[in-house]
């Protein structure tokens, strides 16, 4: 069901057009294969040493522009693959963070790749490996591999037992997703970080909540994942972005007022379920924050299968099988 403003006559996407948006990725279909085969033909799969299984998608495009070095093998058929095969005689593991470390520097060198920037020293885990592996934060999406992040909705009741909901606006200086709306608190999870402790660190950082009243109030609400075709506002048009996402809520006091602590927001602002659900649906949330909002709404009866004709594939796309390991 799309959302429509009566006052200016405004029919925004429906829901599940708001799901599809983020979870963009074609899903095997024996009634229709063409699209997911069509995506896979041209689709790099991208392997560890040691493990059978593919870790992330890398396009045709990424695969062209990399500088590869030794320590990768490139397999155009019958089935595209790229392979992490380190010459150095270390251990798997440090060899493994070696060759991607030194492969990331020398892509970056290039200036191939914009969305890599300055080196950073965030690093992120590649899930599910059967040995600690870390890798730059900001190259997932060349290597399709699978992110972890944690978001938190903080909400309020005001005098009239209405529900408010605290949005902020992403800074105008951000070059992703620049301006967008986001969830209350937002950010990944790091390779060696507790997810609730990326929640009191991220609630601290953008919104100046106080460590202590977050662990005691934040309540755990499941996971959501998805597999995402970057678009342009993405910074990383049409690379591969699989993703897991923590969900948090957090009910505060009406007195209670977040405010922006590092930049990242410019603006919080305080808004009614009515205006959350119209700004969605005129596609200006950041696209896996609204499945984020859509999950809570679900979750609190504001959407219910008896106005929602789509309700079982939403539902279920916010819970996408990767088709990588997820583990921690």
């Amino acid at each position: 069901m799309a959302v429509t403003d009566e006052a200016d006559g405004v029919c925004g996407q429906s829901i599940l057009d708001i799901v599809k948006e983020c979870d963009n990725f074609p899903y095997h279909n024996t009634s229709n294969p063409e699209p997911l085969e069509t995506r896979m033909a041209s689709t790099w799969q991208f392997f560890i040493p040691d493990d059978p299984k593919p870790y992330g998608y890398l396009t045709s495009s990424t695969v062209d522009k990399m500088p590869w070095t030794p320590d990768f093998e490139i397999i155009s058929g019958p089935v595209k693959q790229v392979r992490l095969s380190p010459k150095s005689g270390a251990s798997t593991p440090e060899a493994c963070q070696v060759a991607m470390a030194s492969l990331i520097s020398l892509a970056r060198e290039t200036g191939l790749f914009p969305e890599l920037g300055k080196r950073g020293r965030e690093l992120y885990s590649v899930l599910g490996a059967p040995y600690p592996f870390k890798f730059d934060r900001k190259a997932h999406a060349l290597f399709g591999l699978v992110t972890r992040g944690v978001h938190m909705t903080v909400y309020t009741h005001n005098v009239d037992g209405e529900m408010r909901i605290w949005v902020p606006q992403r800074s105008l200086d951000r070059p992703v997703y620049t301006g967008l709306f986001d969830n209350s608190v937002a950010g990944g999870v790091g390779a060696d970080e507790a997810v609730l402790d990326a929640l009191v660190r991220e609630s601290a950082e953008e919104a100046g909540l106080d460590e202590g009243f977050v662990r005691r109030a934040a309540r755990a609400c499941g996971a959501l994942t998805w597999f995402n075709i970057k678009d342009s506002r993405s910074g990383s048009r049409g690379m591969l972005h699989p993703g897991i996402q923590y969900v948090y809520d957090l009910e505060v006091e009406a007195d209670v007022v977040l405010k922006p602590v590092d930049g990242e927001v410019e603006k919080f602002n305080l808004w009614d379920v009515e205006t959350v659900r119209k700004t969605m649906a005129q596609k200006k949330f950041k696209p896996s924050s609204a499945l984020v909002l859509l999950d809570f709404f679900i979750r609190h009866g504001m959407i219910a299968p008896e106005e929602e004709a789509d309700y079982v594939e939403v539902v279920s796309r916010l819970h996408r099988r990767l088709p990588f390991p997820v583990g921690a």
